[in-house]
């Protein structure tokens, strides 16, 4: 199907697809009032639904997707509280809840940002999903709990969770290795961060930047490298232990304005530390180096810890 086929038809009641459809366009079935259901579950050739799939559907409360379905994109189904079934994606009262159960063939997690996800106030997602993608579940004000432990996800693009500022657990999987830039970024609400049990090599720029309320991070014995600008101002936060990781670099304003640090253990294996890194930690007692590597330290390393 082409971009923007059945648009605005309001009085639309039933949409049937021959099952050689391959792919649909944006839009499709765009703001049909009258649209109640939709069955696509015989269409065993489809593999890809772009934008804003039924999307502004307001009377839609059921859809069917197949189990081969691969790309869902963003926008699908908002403003409307269908519940979606197939086993290729089960998005399941997407107005308060949101449970993403991927079969084989759903490896990349599409953006999915908009008013809709503003409502979410838990999400679950499990199966094969390899790749969640930029900016996904960002500034969802109601957002409460999410977990992603059931999935074999690898990699996180940027701004996953960004300013979710109710948010208070988070469950990763084993298998995660890299999480990008302004991850869990202003989440005021979040009071740990387990992280211990995944493969995780690299942590991106402004990583748990301004969590007012975490107390706790573990890190996992992989970890190498540390952007910029993570974990500044966490205001609760008293101690850091890194000392079983591998870490080797971190970048800057590392642990800076956190005005309750009292520690931080580095393990034997840092070589490097950007400028302004810890500054502004007024309650910093022992920060221990000395079995490092360390060769570089950046300008106003430990500046203002009274």
């Amino acid at each position: 199907c082409e971009h923007s086929v059945l648009v605005g038809c309001p009085m639309l009641q039933k949409v049937v697809l021959p099952t050689s459809a391959e792919t649909i366009g944006s839009g499709f079935g765009r703001n049909c009032q009258a649209l109640s259901a939709v069955d696509l579950s015989h269409c065993n050739r489809l593999v890809s639904i772009d934008a804003c799939f039924l999307s502004k559907c307001a009377g839609l409360t059921r859809a069917a997707l197949p189990n081969g379905l691969q790309v869902l994109a963003q926008r699908a189904f908002e403003g409307t509280n269908a519940k979606v079934s197939g086993t290729g994606i089960a998005a399941i009262g997407a107005t308060t809840s949101w449970q993403l159960q991927a079969a084989l063939p759903l490896t990349v997690l599409p953006e999915c940002t908009g008013n809709y996800v503003n409502l979410l106030r838990h999400v679950v997602l499990s199966g094969s999903i390899e790749v969640i993608k930029d900016a996904v579940l960002g500034s969802c004000d109601n957002l409460l709990t999410v977990d992603i432990s059931r999935t074999v996800v690898k990699t996180i693009g940027v701004e996953f969770l960004y300013q979710s500022p109710a948010l208070t657990e988070v469950k990763f999987p084993d298998t995660l290795e890299t999480v990008g830039n302004e991850c869990m970024d202003h989440c005021a609400a979040l009071k740990s961060v387990d992280l211990s049990g995944t493969v995780i090599k690299t942590i991106g720029n402004s990583f748990l930047s301004q969590p007012r309320a975490l107390t706790e991070v573990r890190f996992p014995d992989t970890l190498e490298a540390v952007g910029n600008d993570c974990m500044v101002d966490c205001s609760a936060l008293e101690n850091v232990e890194l000392s079983g990781t591998r870490l080797a670099h971190v970048g800057d304003s590392f642990l800076a304005e956190c005005r309750r640090l009292t520690s931080v253990r580095f393990p034997d294996t840092l070589e490097a530390v950007g400028y302004d890194c810890m500054i502004d930690c007024f309650a910093l007692e022992s920060v221990e180096l000395s079995g490092t590597r360390l060769a570089h330290v950046g300008d106003n390393f430990l500046v203002e810890c009274r």
